[in-house]
């Protein structure tokens, strides 16, 4: 089985722990398994803008 995680916050560690469950009781949990999500993604950025244009070219810019 699998589960998905949602609302994680960015660059943020965390550690999870697992136990089974049936109708004879339930396990002993797991080992803690470690991971952290990415950092915030960074904005978009503004539109290009034409620097030069030829036959055969475009220079474009953009920061």
């Amino acid at each position: 089985k699998q589960h998905l995680l949602n609302k994680l916050t960015p660059a943020t560690f965390y550690g999870f722990r697992l136990a089974a469950e049936n109708s004879i009781g339930r396990s002993e949990f797991s080992d803690t398994i470690q991971f952290s999500t990415l950092g915030t993604i960074p904005p978009e950025p503004d539109p290009p803008m034409l620097c030069e244009k030829g036959v055969k070219y475009l220079a474009l810019s953009w920061t």
